[in-house]
């Protein structure tokens, strides 16, 4: 058995050895046009606990379809598929395990969950496509970073700590481009029409911020101070990229000196001392920039 499939929760279903009809499986993309097809019907069973068998694989091919396409889009899915040798099919089925876990009752939680505020009397069902379209890009997106961890703890940790900073400055912003998660300094233009940063330049960066800093929280505050400066390239960069660079450039010093902050997890004091640094550092810096552009 594959081991993404060893903790699926399809393995509970007594449905899963039926099979998803084969154009989904071939090629997602393509039937994407057909996708709302019976969808309203299938969905409103599975919300009220009365589907078939049939219904309850109906609503499954729809998500690996959507789940499937929309890893081949991203650069995380091809570095699974590639350098990892997972197929798209599989990590899809991985990513919408748990839209499908169920309670004593056999309801389905998570549907129900996000459904209940969605009147789904009034849509069409091409619109209830993209509800579920929402849902499950949202559970890919969890889905690698989850699978990331566990094949690369080290990356992972770093990733958590990226989301982590983010969270608690908001100095960056999340954005999806092109099936990619993608940040930028917020309140800023992100400069889209401009080509993205090149490797070699942010790590560069990043390299030039080595020595003072040495906490997540500090790398993004200098890495949003040079997007925020610059006017070369698009200020949107990939949160993958930007996790990966500072793993190549940190974690050797980790291995050797303990550096604090990269274990994954922040203490709390650590946490406030580090913000109110962060903070601190980018609103001098941001206030010296505005005083010199009146000058």
């Amino acid at each position: 058995m594959h081991p993404l499939h060893a903790r699926s929760v399809f393995d509970r279903f007594p449905c899963h050895s039926c099979k998803i009809p084969s154009p989904f499986h071939r090629n997602p993309v393509h039937h994407h046009a057909e996708l709302h097809k019976g969808l309203r019907t299938n969905l409103c069973a599975l919300l009220n606990n009365l589907h078939t068998h049939r219904q309850l694989n109906g609503v499954i091919a729809v998500c690996h379809a959507l789940a499937s396409a929309f890893l081949q889009s991203k650069r995380a899915g091809w570095a699974l598929t590639n350098l990892h040798a997972f197929s798209y099919s599989d990590l899809a089925y991985d990513c919408i395990a748990d839209l499908f876990h169920r309670d004593d009752e056999g309801n389905y939680l998570q549907w129900r969950a996000y459904f209940e505020g969605v009147p789904l009397g009034d849509l069409t069902e091409e619109e209830i496509l993209a509800h579920v379209r929402r849902l499950v890009f949202n559970k890919v997106n969890h889905g690698i970073f989850r699978i990331f961890n566990d094949l690369d703890p080290s990356l992972g940790k770093v990733l958590r700590n990226v989301k982590l900073a983010i969270e608690t400055l908001n100095n960056f912003v999340e954005k999806d481009r092109f099936g990619e998660t993608h940040i930028a300094p917020s309140l800023c233009e992100t400069l889209e029409h401009l080509p993205t940063i090149d490797n070699a330049v942010l790590e560069q960066v990043l390299i030039e911020a080595r020595d003072n800093a040495t906490h997540v929280p500090d790398i993004l505050a200098r890495l949003s101070l040079y997007l925020r400066q610059q006017s070369a390239h698009s200020r949107l960069v990939p949160m993958m990229l930007v996790a990966t660079v500072i793993r190549k450039l940190y974690i050797p010093d980790q291995q050797t000196h303990a550096e604090p902050g990269m274990d994954g997890q922040f203490t709390i004091a650590e946490t406030s001392e580090t913000i109110r640094s962060a903070c601190g550092k980018v609103r001098n810096a941001m206030i010296r920039l505005m005083l010199d552009a009146k000058k």
